[in-house]
Order: C-alpha cells, then sequence, then structure tokens
C-alpha cells in the first residue's frame, strides 16, 4: 500500500511517500506565506520523484503547525501524536520524546503503542 505523510510547519513543508514501510520519495521546501500551494508544489514533486500519479496514493496524513493547508490529505494527526508514532516507528523501546522546531518546541511521553501519556509545548518561539 501506497501511503504519503506531509508535515506543514511554520518553516518548512515536508513530503515522504512510503510504500509497504519503505520510502519512495521525500521532498522538504520552504514554507513561505502560501502554504497550501507550497504543501501542493511538494507533493506534486514526491510523486515525480516516486515516479506515481496522484491516484496511486491510497493515503494522505497531514500534521504540523498548518496541516489544514495540505488540502489534499484525507486525514490529519496532531504535531504531538506524529512524535510520539514517528519515534516509536524507528526506535520501538522510546517513551519520551524531545521535538524542537521553528517556532515550538515539545515533550512528548508515550506508552509501547505510540499513545500519547503526557506532553508540555513551550509557549513562546524561542527567537
Amino acid at each position: 500500500m501506497i501511503t504519503a505523510g506531509v508535515d506543514v510547519g511554520s518553516k518548512t513543508v515536508k513530503v515522504v511517500i512510503v510504500k509497504d514501510g519503505k520510502i519512495l520519495s521525500k521532498v522538504t521546501m520552504l514554507g513561505g506565506r502560501k502554504k497550501d500551494e507550497v504543501a501542493e508544489q511538494a507533493f506534486n514533486e514526491a510523486l515525480k520523484q516516486a515516479n506515481l500519479k496522484r491516484e496511486d496514493v491510497v493515503k494522505i496524513v497531514s500534521t504540523g503547525a498548518g496541516k489544514k493547508k495540505a488540502l489534499y490529505a484525507k486525514d490529519d494527526i496532531s504535531e504531538v501524536g506524529a512524535d510520539a508514532r514517528g519515534a516509536l516507528y524507528y526506535f520501538p523501546n522510546v517513551r519520551t520524546v524531545i521535538d524542537v522546531g521553528a517556532e515550538e518546541g515539545r515533550g512528548v511521553k508515550c506508552d509501547a503503542t505510540g499513545r500519547v501519556i503526557d506532553f508540555v509545548i513551550n509557549e513562546k518561539c524561542g527567537a
């Protein structure tokens, strides 16, 4: 099954396309002011790199501060949930995740299934 993940962050837009757990393509672009347009461009570039058509992708999930700007995504997940699941995927024994982004930092505590138990987010940009 071919799936795509889109992270529309405050600074960059990242897209990854995966087939059966194997990365087919990944793209990162500066977000700018028109994040919906950049999210579309990044997704199209990822499709091009993977030699796929939009209809080949079965599921598309977005996350990030601008997750609703990925208009083609059929589902979304919170940044905290994405942190927990992503870290657990690569490091199955992880139970604590620290994510420092362009505008905020998060600390996440999760269980063995990736369910978020607790989290904390800073309230101000470090700049």
